[in-house]
């Protein structure tokens, strides 16, 4: 499956980056070239809007790892929004959980843009964390 980058502009210095795809080996290198231009010291704030995302292997948690070192150091603010399930998933077997308590207040940021749907991944992860509780309820009883 292939990968769809769009950056939309939220002010200046602030990027929404819409994926749509699979983020992987094969679309590894058309993400970097995408992302190159907005990966400087002007950008303040970058947000990936993961939404349709439907895929992430090692190679695409590289960029993301990439582009939030990169936004952070400069002093910005990296987030990752709408996540999928299986990204969620993912992400917190590889690289640990995705959002600490101190992310979450700053999540807001970027306010909820109605063309983009961009909602906080906390929101998702709180539904996925009862749907846990709920199956592992099952199986014990």
């Amino acid at each position: 499956m292939d990968l769809d980058v769009q950056i939309l502009t939220k002010g200046e210095g602030a990027y929404v980056v819409m994926l749509n795809g699979s983020l992987d080996n094969r679309t590894y290198d058309s993400c970097k070239r995408n992302l190159e231009p907005i990966l400087n010291s002007r950008t303040r704030a970058l947000h990936f809007d993961m939404n349709l995302l439907s895929y992430m292997d090692s190679m695409g948690l590289r960029i993301v790892l990439n582009v939030k070192k990169v936004i952070e150091g400069e002093g910005g603010q990296f987030k990752m929004l709408n996540m999928q399930p299986q990204i969620i998933k993912f992400m917190d077997i590889a690289a640990g959980p995705v959002m600490t308590g101190s992310e979450i207040a700053d999540c807001h940021e970027l306010d909820r843009d109605p063309s983009t749907d961009a909602y906080p991944i906390m929101e998702q992860k709180t539904v996925l964390n009862n749907k846990r509780r709920r199956v592992s309820n099952r199986q014990e009883l």
